[in-house]
């Protein structure tokens, strides 16, 4: 979205384990008409007190191929928040009432748009945007200059393996042959 928007200003594009035009990750509907379910706030949050939930494949289960990353910074930087302020909490709950996947949808045909160079860079065992789907997609783009696939990764690849994401974005933004 911000790409096409200020196009003059970007040069190039990585993409990591993002959305996939017509693809529907089943606990994101879910999670989409309980948001208007007016103690599901409250529920969310005790809920995510919970370690066991936390790592879930219905939460971050998804995210890490290490749930112990679950856990710690990641704690800290994003579950905390949710458990701690009111804002937070109904700003999560207010983004998923009003995410719209038809606005999604239509990238299939506005990925077009950016002809600047583009990487896609890929945890394996993503379940939440699957490798093979994001394959796909990179039809959608006219100039796609590599797709890496990283081992032991899911959706947070940035995350779990950050030294091999900066190495192969470093080199794409260097120049380097991907």
């Amino acid at each position: 979205e911000l790409a096409l928007i200020d196009k003059p200003r970007v040069s190039r594009l990585v993409l990591t384990n993002t959305e996939i035009p017509f693809h529907r990750p089943p606990w994101i509907p879910i999670y989409q008409a309980l948001a208007h379910v007016p103690v599901f706030g409250a529920i969310l949050r005790q809920s995510l007190k919970s370690r066991a939930f936390r790592r879930s494949p219905l939460v971050f289960g998804g995210c890490f191929h290490d749930l112990t990353l679950v856990e710690g910074e990641f704690f800290r930087r994003f579950v905390e928040p949710l458990l701690t302020s009111d804002a937070r909490i109904d700003g999560a709950l207010r983004f998923l009432r009003r995410m719209k996947f038809s606005r999604l949808d239509e990238f299939t045909t506005l990925h077009r748009e950016l002809t600047i160079p583009t990487l896609f860079v890929w945890g394996a065992e993503d379940p939440t945007f699957p490798a093979a789907r994001a394959r796909g997609m990179t039809r959608q783009f006219p100039n796609v200059v590599g797709f890496h696939v990283v081992s032991h990764a899911k959706l947070f690849v940035y995350e779990e393996q950050p030294e091999e994401v900066a190495t192969l974005i470093d080199g794409f933004l260097s120049g380097a042959r991907q």
